[in-house]
């Protein structure tokens, strides 16, 4: 993606977002669609013949390994662009005496994990996730390292935790909007 000579645009746009000059909405585009191609390569890499069958109308590719269930896409963020991945391990459980102990835990393992790759709360879920600037991100074995940090870990950490915390009696009260 870096340094793509059959593609000049693309390289400008990609040295434009190293120099964190703000892109044109072309640039955005070409730098997007290059990542994708690199998620794309790497679901072949694993075995998945047509990516687009894995791809939702947002351009959110789907993913699994083992029990591991997760996304990987590109996000623009106040017109950044990143790659974040995100697989789910657990709902959060309702009762209190769980909570904490299962919050703490997560925080320790985040201290060991490598890479961008931590624990996260999104809703009422724990998910493992990765979140990278597009501008780090060299070629598709960058994009391929973090979608598997992502997947790897979730599937060997999701069995675990839910045995051990994934035993809520209570029903979670309905968010407050």
């Amino acid at each position: 993606m870096a340094n793509d000579k059959e593609n000049p645009a693309l390289s400008k746009a990609f040295e434009a977002l190293q120099e964190g000059k703000t892109l044109t909405s072309r640039q955005r585009r070409l730098l997007t669609d290059a990542a994708e191609v690199a998620i794309d390569n790497f679901m072949r890499s694993v075995g998945i013949v047509n990516p687009a069958e894995f791809t939702d109308e947002c351009g959110i590719r789907h993913l699994k390994l083992g029990s591991a269930e997760g996304v990987a896409f590109i996000d623009e963020v106040e017109g950044d662009l990143y790659l974040h991945v995100e697989a789910f391990v657990m709902k959060v459980p309702s009762d209190q005496e769980l909570i904490v102990p299962l919050y703490r835990e997560l925080l320790e393992l985040n201290l060991d994990i490598p890479g961008t790759c931590r624990f996260a709360i999104r809703d009422d879920a724990v998910v493992v996730v990765a979140t990278e600037d597009l501008g780090v991100l060299r070629d598709d074995s960058d994009f391929a390292r973090h979608i598997h940090w992502v997947m790897t870990y979730t599937d060997a950490m999701d069995s675990d935790l839910a045995k051990k915390y994934d035993r809520t009696t209570r029903k979670r009260p309905a968010k407050r909007r």
